[in-house]
């Protein structure tokens, strides 16, 4: 009796183990805003690709270049997020 308990704890929890590991991480969009409407622009199987896909570089109206600056219109959020709102009614 204690080895199928065992066995069913052991089984149980490798069952739980592998479905953790096949949900993975969702995808995630790099979106645009242009003229105030959101457009998705390329969808990436990891935050870290969607962040490395952002533009990096910002040319103020003074005309010096930065580097690595926060550019404002991109954004990268998982596939559950949608910047332009709720759908529906």
């Amino acid at each position: 009796m204690m080895r199928l308990r065992r066995a069913s704890v052991i089984v149980l929890l490798s069952l739980l183990t592998s479905a953790a590991t096949a949900h993975g991480e969702s995808p995630w969009t790099v979106w645009r805003i242009t003229k105030g409407t959101w457009k998705p622009i390329s969808v990436w199987a990891t935050q870290k690709e969607c962040e490395v896909e952002l533009p990096r570089y910002a040319v103020p109206t003074d005309g010096t270049l930065l580097v690595d600056a926060f550019v404002y219109g991109w954004i990268c959020l998982p596939d559950t997020v949608d910047p332009r709102g709720p759908k529906g009614k």
